[in-house]
């Protein structure tokens, strides 16, 4: 009797979903992946105006935010 008890509550971890990026450019495809409070990273060689043809972790994955999405043209 008389004690403090501090009780913390979590909505768990901060997830997004990664969007489907393909078909985007590289420019594009970056703002989106931002504006869903992702990164982005890119595999292989990159051609200006290339458009995304894969990437991984693919759309509709559950991610931790601030996570990397590579991108290949």
């Amino acid at each position: 009797p008389g004690s403090t008890v501090k009780i913390i509550v979590s909505k768990g971890p901060d997830v997004v979903t990664v969007p489907n990026v393909r078909g985007l450019t590289l420019d594009a495809a970056s703002a989106q992946l931002q504006a869903a409070g992702l990164t982005s990273s890119v595999s292989g060689a990159y051609r200006p105006g290339a458009k995304v043809r894969a990437q991984d972790p693919p759309n509709g994955a559950v991610v931790k935010r601030g996570a990397t999405v590579t991108l290949f043209f």
